[in-house]
């Protein structure tokens, strides 16, 4: 259930102190200026049913590597996560049923002819701002139907179904104004309906047909409900990221009395040493058959500028990206790195193969309290005939209530593998010839969310 919206007026007569000349991008001059168009963009996450429409008007299939274009319009399916990463590290994170315009991006180091737009037809992303954006972000729009938005910084989510658009600012802030049809010619500039920034934490904000403004406090479950995307675990302080010397051989102990309470409420700071506690290392599961060496064609890693994970199992954005490519995993947060990753599952691969986990961490989140969990009795079948995955495991930690988690989906012949539903999204790999896997999970429950990244081994 959604939390109830109370009504904010906002000044209607609030000018915009920028231009909102639209400029729309270049018209096509034959299909030759389509082919020979330099790359703005590259799909780094693919799972599912994605596709794009050329400004020529070609539909292919979207997959991992895949270079985009201006002009292209994105589609993705109804089990299919998207992330794209432009030319000046911004990064766009595509949720199911989504269709989306890169109408422009064009970075100009000179800044005269820089030029950011989208149009947000329907569906869900998150938008983390790259390098043209910051510099210069009254160059930046994000259209949809009814609003359009302007950045000043920015991580954000945003929602639209044709009548309405949601948003929520995970850092910097945004604007929302009239869409551009309603602004051109505009002599005195287009009134801002809103604005939305970090400060306004727990708060999401809903635009209506005409600009009215809705606003409504929003727990970190309640985003992702609404949103489909999970912002972060948690706001640790600058100095808790660094990684403390040895910490995960001081892991056994915790782990054996499920974890320690990691975070109390009104506490803003997460001891990494503790946290370590989370980690379940090889033959360090109840149950689990967790056991032999870690894979190394598959490993969890940091993005360049993380969201303070308390995951000890990621490795640093250099050493895992080193030979490897990134496959499923949370924009901005971490990846699965894959050797080799592009191209299909080796022709060998087939029939149906059992794996043992080979290491794990998860976590409970409540409010302000963060718990480590302990994952046992853990199993994962693939059938690479049938194109089919099975997992199942249980969750227990302390104080942290314990649950049992199924999940079943589809793979596709690159090896990426994905289940959703409305309260767990868990999407993972394998390696190219299956004698690896990882997957992530994302779970709500009746009080709380759960989160965990696993390791796997071929029996």
């Amino acid at each position: 259930m959604r939390p109830a919206i109370p009504v904010i007026k906002e000044n209607p007569m609030w000018r915009n102190i920028l231009s909102c000349l639209w400029l729309s991008a270049l018209s096509l001059v034959g299909g030759a200026v389509w082919a020979a168009a330099a790359p703005v963009g590259h799909v780094t996450l693919a799972v599912g049913e994605a596709s794009r429409v050329t400004g020529a008007g070609k539909r292919e299939a979207l997959k991992l590597g895949d270079p985009l274009q201006e002009q292209d319009r994105i589609i993705t399916g109804s089990d299919a996560l998207l992330m794209i990463v432009f030319i000046d590290q911004g990064r766009l994170a595509l949720r199911p049923d989504t269709e989306l315009v890169i109408r422009s991006y064009r970075v100009d180091p000179s800044g005269a002819d820089t030029r950011l737009d989208f149009d947000l037809v329907r569906g869900t992303v998150r938008q983390i701002s790259g390098q043209a954006a910051r510099v210069q972000p009254e160059r930046y729009r994000l259209n949809t139907p009814v609003a359009a938005i302007g950045v000043r910084g920015t991580d954000f989510l945003a929602k639209t179904g044709g009548r309405s658009v949601e948003t929520y600012v995970h850092e910097g802030m945004i604007v929302l104004q009239p869409p551009a049809s309603e602004c051109m010619g505009a002599a005195s500039g287009c009134i801002i309906w809103a604005s939305q920034s970090a400060g306004n934490a727990g708060q999401y904000l809903q635009v209506l047909s005409g600009g009215q403004v809705q606003r409504a406090s929003a727990s970190s479950e309640d985003v992702e409900r609404l949103f489909g995307i999970r912002v972060s675990m948690a706001h640790p302080k600058d100095t808790a990221t660094q990684e403390a010397p040895g910490a995960k051989a001081r892991t056994s102990d915790a782990v054996a009395h499920g974890g320690p309470d990691l975070m109390r409420p009104g506490t803003d700071a997460i001891n990494i040493a503790s946290i370590a506690a989370g980690v379940q290392p090889p033959g360090g599961g109840e149950g689990g058959g967790a056991t032999g060496p870690l894979p190394t064609s598959l490993v969890w890693g940091r993005y360049s500028d993380p969201l303070q994970l308390p995951f000890t199992l990621a490795q640093s954005y250099a050493e895992a990206s080193n030979g490897r490519h990134g496959t499923v995993g949370e924009i901005s947060q971490y990846a699965l790195w894959r050797a080799n990753p592009r191209g299909q599952l080796d022709a060998s691969v087939r029939g149906q193969a059992d794996f043992q986990l080979a290491a794990s961490e998860a976590f409970y989140q409540q409010g302000g309290t963060v718990l480590a969990m302990q994952m046992s009795d853990a199993s994962l079948r693939a059938d690479f005939d049938q194109a089919r995955f099975a997992t199942q495991f249980q969750l227990k930690g302390g104080q942290a209530p314990g649950i049992l988690v199924n999940a079943t989906g589809r793979i596709n012949d690159e090896g990426l593998f994905l289940s959703l539903t409305p309260s767990q999204r868990l999407a993972g790999a394998f390696s190219l010839n299956a004698k690896e896997a990882g997957y992530f999970f994302n779970i709500t429950g009746a009080q709380g969310q759960y989160q965990g990244i696993t390791l796997w081994n071929a029996k």
